[in-house]
């Protein structure tokens, strides 16, 4: 079985080479590494690997196979046995550095083997496992870079260079000339009418009521009273023969109570 991975970190590769240097510092990556001490080999530690829902602890070491500065490659060994059981575990881990656009990029690539429980797992849980333990470890590499070396040594992104701006003459603006003004001549003051003068106004005399003529009285005797109205109750049947109902034999008693009560008023005034 064969892994590879790989990420890119935003500094020089000279910085990322230095932290490869540091087995520590690399041993200190591995995903469930930990209980690390040296020894004559290199590291020794405890290493729990999850493949599924099950885990298996092992008891092994890492060491530096070989180191290639002109190519900026380093192998390492991790071996390990189970500590529950008599199952064992191995890997042949290479690590290159090669320069990127954005930084330095990083590839890492493994041949694991194993016996024991690691054996009775199918090959696709081991294969995501591995995936999963290469994915971190490339990360952490790239987390552990000093945070100098990723701002200073950082190759900044080629910006495109912006186009050329032509600046655009101001264009010569004819100034319209102003309208001549016309002055106009003062016109001749015309003359102002002449207005009739209003007449003062007279004092209205008071209109003369007519006098009763000497010969007749103006009071009304009882047989003139009756007179009138047997007169105008002739005319009201006279008429009442030519409408139709009873409304209009009462719109001429009503005309004549308002003649008797016309009569009243002039004989009193």
């Amino acid at each position: 079985m064969s892994l590879e991975r790989s990420g890119v970190a935003h500094a020089q590769v000279e910085a990322v080479w230095v932290l490869l240097g540091d087995l520590e510092q690399l041993a200190a990556c591995v995903p469930g590494l930990t209980h690390l001490e040296p020894d004559d080999a290199g590291l020794s530690g405890r290493l729990v690997l999850r493949v599924g829902s099950q885990q298996i602890t092992y008891v092994g070491t890492i060491a530096v196979e070989a180191t290639d500065p002109k190519a900026h490659e380093v192998s390492l060994r991790l071996a390990g046995s189970e500590v529950r059981g008599d199952g064992e575990v191995s890997a042949a881990v290479r690590i290159g550095l090669a320069a990127d656009a954005a930084g330095t990029l990083i590839s890492v690539s493994a041949e694991p083997a194993g016996s024991g429980r690691i054996a009775s797992f199918d090959p696709a849980s081991v294969q995501a496992t591995g995936d999963r333990l290469l994915d971190r470890f490339v990360a952490a590499l790239i987390d552990r870079l000093p945070a100098e070396a990723v701002v200073a040594d950082a190759k900044p992104a080629k910006q495109p260079k912006p186009a050329a701006r032509t600046e655009s003459k101001p264009t010569a603006r004819t100034a319209s000339k102003p309208a001549a003004r016309t002055e106009s001549k003062p016109t001749v003051d015309a003359k102002p009418a002449t207005h009739p003068e209003p007449k003062p106004v007279t004092e209205s005399q008071p209109v003369e009521q007519p006098k009763p003529s000497a010969g007749r009285e103006s009071t009304w005797t009882a047989d003139e009273h009756l007179a009138t109205v047997t007169s105008i109750t002739d005319a009201v049947r006279s008429r009442s023969a030519s409408r139709r109902g009873a409304a209009a034999s009462a719109v001429a008693l009503i005309a004549a109570l308002i003649t008797l009560w016309l009569a009243h008023r002039r004989r009193d005034g």
